[in-house]
């Protein structure tokens, strides 16, 4: 049996159900923004995976692995395939939640999946600079558009990445972004000689502690 739905915070996208009408598989068809999504008739199922369920939280849907996952660099792969769609990419990436204990899942709101990440889900490129009240102020921004202001509340982390010291910062609850080398070099060269330089009043480190 076939049945088409509207799915939630995509308007007019669609999934369509294969299967009798409790089967959970599930998988993308078009918008009318966009050609069918992938060359062809190329379809993602939200849970491709059913043999590999994890398990659930209260009041969330069941967790199945879904052969998807991000790359060092920010990349989009599904069953080994890069995700050549921004658009796509962008539409998962508001589905995205994180335990914080390195486990990420897509959550449509009605079909939730787990996916692999193999360091952080965002990649910092851009870094714009305006003038505030109380001096410089720095926003950072994603490969996806997302923007973080470096304001007193967001703080900038450095972890181990590929054997170097890299700046992290708090994307959404959870999903942390890496910044990138242009970006980084681009706030090395505004750091004073202590590696620290300062945004909405704050200074920030660009070295381990």
């Amino acid at each position: 049996m076939q049945q088409s739905l509207p799915f939630p915070g995509w308007p007019f996208a669609r999934l369509r159900w294969y299967g009798p009408r409790d089967s959970s598989t599930c998988f993308f068809v078009s918008t009318p923004q966009s050609p069918v999504i992938g060359p062809t008739r190329t379809m993602i199922s939200l849970t491709a995976n059913p043999t590999a369920a994890s398990g659930k939280a209260p009041g969330q849907a069941p967790a199945r692995h879904l052969n998807m996952r991000i790359d060092g660099e920010g990349g989009w792969h599904y069953q080994g395939g890069p995700i050549n769609r921004p658009a796509l990419v962008r539409l998962f990436a508001r589905w995205l939640t994180s335990d914080g204990a390195g486990q990420y899942w897509l959550d449509s709101g009605g079909e939730r999946g787990r996916i692999d990440v193999d360091d952080v889900p965002f990649i910092i490129s851009t870094a714009r600079w305006a003038e505030g009240p109380t001096g410089p102020v720095l926003t950072l921004g994603t490969t996806l558009g997302d923007e973080v202001t470096l304001d007193g509340t967001t703080p900038l982390l450095i972890r181990r990445w590929a054997n170097s010291d890299c700046p992290y910062v708090v994307v959404r609850p959870g999903l942390l972004g890496r910044l990138n080398r242009p970006t980084y070099y681009e706030l090395a060269a505004r750091a004073d000689e202590e590696g620290g330089f300062w945004s909405a009043g704050d200074r920030y480190s660009l070295l381990a502690a």
